[in-house]
Formats: structure tokens, sequence, C-alpha cells
């Protein structure tokens, strides 16, 4: 059976979650529709991405700061209302194991619920450092949903961090064969360091489904480090996107909040709001527990 738009766009949606940025830890993207996929406005295809602080980056994931520890754990839960009144959101968890050399192992497990059907996730990947600074992540692994459907999600994602910057550009790729239906997100983005304490980041995605939808997003972050253990992240979106029968202009804002706790442990919570001209796309928050051991 066909996926209907509305369904592409909440996959898209979910989609941005996980690869959302986690402030303070490095570039990571997704964009998403009716949702996010990383997730803001979200319906379209290639809607912005949430800015949730979930995990599950390259840069995160393969970060130097990561390979000094043997084990890495970061869970994600995320919640928010739609439009229509639904709620909608996804629990991921991710295991990181470096293997003392050039190459990371990572599992990613998820749930994803979404106006559009519930979707579970299972993603082995692999990350190579390749020298101090440059590394890339493949993630790939089968979808399964609630109507039994079979699809395939994975990602290909390259960082570079030189000095007080950072550059990434990602490739993502979601499908379902029997349905006759995929979505596509492209996205490049960086980050600079213009003081101690203060961070901007600026990412853009670009999606498109095999229906021929298509939307482009912007995505600016301010990082702000107040004190050695605590953080503030503010940001806004704005984007375009053209649906089978309509365009709009969605935009969004969020604020988080990030706190070290001893032991390697690092909470993060982002609020959100998305809209557009026709008023609320989604309201919600997550919380991401990241812990190094």
């Amino acid at each position: 059976m066909r996926l209907s738009s509305t369904r592409l766009a909440a996959l898209a949606a979910t989609l941005c979650l996980a690869l959302a940025p986690a402030f303070g830890e490095g570039e990571v993207a997704a964009p998403g529709a009716g949702a996010a996929a990383a997730v803001p406005a979200a319906a379209s295809p290639g809607a912005a991405p949430e800015a949730s602080p979930a995990p599950a980056s390259a840069a995160e994931v393969a970060a130097p700061e990561a390979a000094s520890v043997p084990m890495r754990s970061i869970t994600t839960l995320e919640l928010k209302t739609v439009a229509s009144g639904d709620l909608e959101g996804q629990a991921e968890s991710v295991i990181v194991v470096d293997l003392k050399g050039p190459l990371l192992l990572s599992y990613r497990q998820a749930y994803e619920k979404a106006s559009g059907g519930d979707v579970h996730r299972f993603q082995p990947g692999l990350v190579a450092v390749f020298a101090p600074g440059l590394y890339a992540e493949l993630v790939a692994g089968p979808l399964l949903d609630g109507e039994g459907e079979v699809g395939v999600d994975g990602f290909l994602e390259a960082t570079y961090e030189f000095g007080k910057a950072s550059a990434y550009a990602r490739a993502k790729l979601r499908d379902w064969p029997s349905a006759g239906s995929y979505l596509t997100i492209a996205s490049v983005g960086g980050s600079y360091d213009f003081l101690s304490w203060y961070t901007v980041r600026a990412r853009f995605f670009y999606g498109w489904n095999e229906a021929g939808e298509s939307s482009f997003s912007s995505v600016f972050t301010n990082e702000f480090a107040v004190g050695p253990a605590f953080g503030v992240q503010a940001g806004w979106e704005l984007g375009y996107e053209r649906l089978e029968a309509s365009e709009s202009l969605p935009w969004g804002l969020s604020l988080g909040l990030r706190y070290d706790l001893a032991r390697g442990l690092r909470l993060k919570a982002l609020g959100e709001y998305k809209a557009d001209s026709g008023g609320l796309r989604s309201a919600g928050g997550s919380l991401v527990a990241d812990w190094r051991f």
C-alpha cells in the first residue's frame, strides 16, 4: 500500500528527533516534516528538524572526546502535541563502544509514535576516525511499522573539526520498498566558537519524497556556557515547504538547558514551538541523558 503524504510527513518528523543536535556536543541533523526528523514544522518531507537535544550524530558519537571512554550510552525521550491535537514522540537508546583504535561501534534502537503510524527502528553503525577532528559515521538498519511493513533507514555523515570551527555533511534515506515510498534528506552545517563561552551553529536541510513534495529549512542556535557545568541554548528556524496541494513558510523557536553531573553524566532538556501562517504545528520538549563510562 502506498504511504500517504501525512504519514510521510509524520515519519520525517520523527527522524529529526533522533538527529537533532545536542548543544555543546557537535553537529547533527536531520530535518523532518510534520514533526521531526529532527523536526519542526512538521509536515513535509524535509521540514526543519526539531532542535531536540537528541544524540546520535556522527559528531556526538565519534567526537574525539567520545574516543577517550570505552562505552557511552545516550537515551532520548521526546513528546509533543501537533496541530491535530494528537501526541507524538520518540524514545531512543544509543550505545557506543570504543574499540581503542580508528573504529567505534554503535547500536541504536528506537520507538517512534506519530499520527501516521508507529515505527520501531533497529540500527547498527560504524564510526571511522581518519585523523584528529576528521571522522565519518555510517548507520543503517530495518524499520518495522504497526502494519507489519518492513523498511530501511540509514544515513552517512562526515564531520571535520578545525580550530574553533566545525563542519558536517549528511545524507539520510528512509525507504518502504513494499509501499513504493521513500524520504530523502540532505543536510550541511557548521559551528564556530566566537568566545570561550559562546558558540553559534547553523544547519541547512533539504528533503524530498517519491510524490515530488519537498522542503527546505535553516536552523540557527546560540549556545552559552554558564559556568563549567551549566549551559543554555536558544535557537530559531525558518523554512519553505511544497506539498501536493499547498505551500507554506514554517518557523520555530527553541530553548534548551544542559547540566553536567559527576561521573560523566550529562542531562539536557529542550522546549520547542513550531508554527506557520496557519497557526500551531507542534509544541513540546525532549530530555536526554548522556552517560560516558
